[in-house]
């Protein structure tokens, strides 16, 4: 696990510049389910308590479909990456006001098999994205925002990153007409085509 930290950092720095360095997309053909329960539990460990960390995936659908697994086309290291900048950007924007270990982030897998797509969200609970915040800016490089603002790669990277693996980057307030509803306040999406045999 150190080992490819190490390596998941050396990339941070090198796609942390004007470009990314697509030389260095390596796509391989990944169980989406696996990987991204995987994930989902080393943060549980790594959060420790600060938080809830949820996981889910859309088992009926698998099994109307009579399937496993899904499979996606997909470079482990960068869609990591994607995974820990949008986890990071709901510890800091989200969870920003107090530490507090009711607070949720939710991972979950949705299944679009006639559209050959699959969709991973990070929903979280805290506070809302700014409402004065237009999405575009949210996704331009630099574009930072909010008191606990960085330097505004996060979610430029995330969506070029997207981009990259074929798939796009989409978000929903939760709190809105579109929202499911529930103590959620926001949805990053992730949509990857499914990889067919």
């Amino acid at each position: 696990r150190l080992e490819r930290d190490l390596g998941k950092m050396q990339r941070s720095v090198i796609t942390a510049g004007q470009t990314i360095e697509m030389l260095d997309l390596t796509k391989e053909k990944l169980d989406i389910i696996a990987f991204t329960r995987s994930y989902a539990k080393e943060l549980k460990e790594r959060v420790s308590g600060r938080y809830e960390v949820n996981f889910w995936f859309d088992e009926e659908s698998l099994g109307q479909e009579d399937l496993d697994a899904v499979y996606v086309k997909g470079d482990p290291d960068f869609l990591t990456q994607i995974f820990d900048n949008l986890v990071a950007n709901a510890e800091k924007h989200a969870f920003a006001e107090v530490e507090n270990p009711r607070h949720e982030l939710d991972i979950s897998i949705l299944f679009n098999f006639d559209g050959a797509k699959v969709q991973v969200d990070f929903s979280n609970t805290g506070l809302p994205f700014p409402k004065n915040l237009k999405w575009s800016n949210a996704i331009r490089k630099g574009g930072a925002f909010g008191t606990s603002a960085g330097d505004g790669t996060g979610l430029w990277l995330v969506n070029e990153l997207m981009e990259r693996h074929g798939g796009s980057l989409d978000f929903t307030d939760e709190t809105g007409s579109d929202g499911i509803h529930s103590n959620l306040v926001s949805t990053f999406e992730l949509y990857f085509p499914i990889e067919i045999d």
